[in-house]
């Protein structure tokens, strides 16, 4: 299961990599072949990912310890340089290629909840049931994807949210 969410994630079309160290813009990186995590370990591996017109440098960082999480991290200082607007419609595309991952990632292995977005953190169903106060404020900050049951387990009604694919709802920021 972990070698499948893995292969996934790097074989993504807009993704490049692993490389052997931290991507610089401009340059080429030496490929290094895919990693998976042991059991109660993390990894974190470097590539790039194409977000328009730009490539900029990620790291794939896999977790298995008292929680399961992949992220794929991108340093906001790969958008320095780029006047405000340019810079927004870089992170909405940007946007976008999470989604894309996150949707081929489910079809390969279907997990509970993905959530995405600046500076998030992997989240816990488990957590977010018995901790008012942080599923108020996860639900209401939204920008996750979860399953029908996900959602009833956390006092939300799963009709109040598109299906975004194959059982999974999209819940967006609320306005």
């Amino acid at each position: 299961q972990w070698q499948r969410i893995i292969e996934t994630i790097w074989r993504h079309d807009a993704i490049s990599g692993p490389f052997a160290e931290r991507f610089i813009p401009g340059t080429a990186g030496e490929a290094v072949s895919i990693q998976v995590p042991a059991p109660t370990d993390a990894l974190a591996q470097y590539g790039s990912i194409c977000v328009g017109s730009l490539q900029v440098g990620c790291m794939v960082l896999a977790t298995r310890s008292l929680f399961e999480c992949v992220t794929i991290q991108v340093p906001i200082g790969m958008f320095d340089g780029l006047n405000a607007e340019l810079a927004r419609r870089r992170i909405d595309a940007l946007d976008e290629v999470y989604q894309d991952i996150t949707l081929a990632v489910f079809d390969s292995v279907p997990f509970d909840l993905a959530n995405m977005g600046f500076q998030c953190e992997c989240r816990l169903v488990a957590e977010l049931q018995v901790d008012t106060q942080q599923r108020r404020k996860f639900i209401e900050g939204g920008y996750f994807y979860a399953r029908d049951e996900v959602l009833q387990s956390l006092g939300v009604w799963p009709e109040d949210y598109p299906l975004a694919h194959n059982g999974l709802r999209w819940v967006p920021p609320a306005q």
